[in-house]
Parts: structure tokens; C-alpha cells; sequence
């Protein structure tokens, strides 16, 4: 019997040996094999423990990701893009994920606006317009003017058509 062990045990070492020496590496030396595996450790690529997970994946926050996947973009660049990005209102905030601009989407211009096309003038007849018909809301309950005393307003389409014809009263001759 202590023979049958004896000879399975050599035949596992020589199965070991051999393994051993068919995976082996004769180009690299002790060196570079030790700075490799800082380097494998250092960056979370071996796994620890039982459930055989890397640092990398248990703490993926902790480990950035290589750079070598994309350009190269400056701190800067990177600055200026979240800002952009906040003020368009697509920065996720709060507890449930949705955006700004997801939550409130009247305060954010539609995904493909690319400017005012009304000039400021005619944005600003537009206003007096509104507020000549009451349309504008005002206090903290935000409500119309129009709401409240209807009766001292002229119609919606009557101040429309008055938007954009310039001043009603003719300047006086006496200036």
C-alpha cells in the first residue's frame, strides 16, 4: 500500500514539474515577473478571496479605468463639459436618477434647440403684449391678472394681432 502512494505521489510531482515547465516564460526573469505581478496587484486584476471576485470588480469606483480606450482629455475640458452639461439640465440628480430636465421640462429648451429665433425686440413686444392681456402671471401663487379680472382685459386675439404692429399712440407733434 505504501508503495501505490508512493508512486501516485511522484507521478503527481512529475505532473507538476512538467505543467510547471510548459507554462514557464524562459524570456523573462525573476524582475520582471515580480514587477508584473505588482503591477497585476496594483491594479486590481488578482483575485482575493473566496468568491474568487478581483478588486476590480468588487470596487470598480476605486480602480479608473485605462486611458489607452480614448483620447486624452484635459481637466479642464472635462470641467467645462459637466458645466455645459448641468446647465442644459442633463446632470442626474436626487435620490430617483431622473434629470433636471426630465423632472421640469418646461424650464429647458427642446434636445434640438439651437438658439432664440425671435430677435430681442420682438421678444420684448411679445411681453408687453402679455402683459397688456394679462397673461402674465404674478406673485407667489402665479397667477393671471387675467384669472382675477377678466372683464378688464381685451381678448387673447385682439392683443395678438398687436404683438408685433409697434407703439398704438402716435408720437405728439408737441416733443
Amino acid at each position: 500500500m505504501k508503495s501505490v502512494i508512493r508512486i501516485a505521489g511522484a507521478f503527481t510531482l512529475a505532473l507538476a514539474l512538467m505543467s510547471g515547465a510548459a507554462h514557464a516564460d524562459p524570456g523573462k526573469t525573476r524582475a520582471q515577473v515580480q514587477a508584473e505581478l505588482l503591477a497585476a496587484e496594483k491594479a486590481g486584476d488578482i483575485p482575493v478571496g473566496e468568491d474568487g471576485l478581483t478588486p476590480r470588480e468588487r470596487f470598480p469606483w476605486l480602480y479608473p479605468t485605462s486611458t489607452a480606450s480614448g483620447p486624452a482629455v484635459t481637466r479642464a475640458q472635462v470641467q467645462a463639459e459637466f458645466v455645459a452639461a448641468r446647465m442644459a439640465g442633463d446632470v442626474p440628480e436626487g435620490e430617483d436618477g431622473q434629470t433636471p430636465r426630465e423632472r421640469f421640462p418646461g424650464l429647458y429648451p427642446p434636445e434640438g434647440a439651437s438658439g432664440p429665433t425671435a430677435s430681442r425686440d420682438q421678444v420684448r413686444a411679445d411681453l408687453a403684449a402679455a402683459q397688456r392681456a394679462g397673461d402674465m402671471p404674478q406673485g407667489y401663487a402665479a397667477i393671471r391678472p387675467r384669472d382675477l379680472y377678466g372683464s378688464q382685459y381685451p381678448a387673447p386675439e385682439a392683443v395678438q394681432n398687436l404683438a408685433h404692429s409697434g407703439p398704438s399712440v402716435a408720437p405728439s407733434a408737441a416733443n
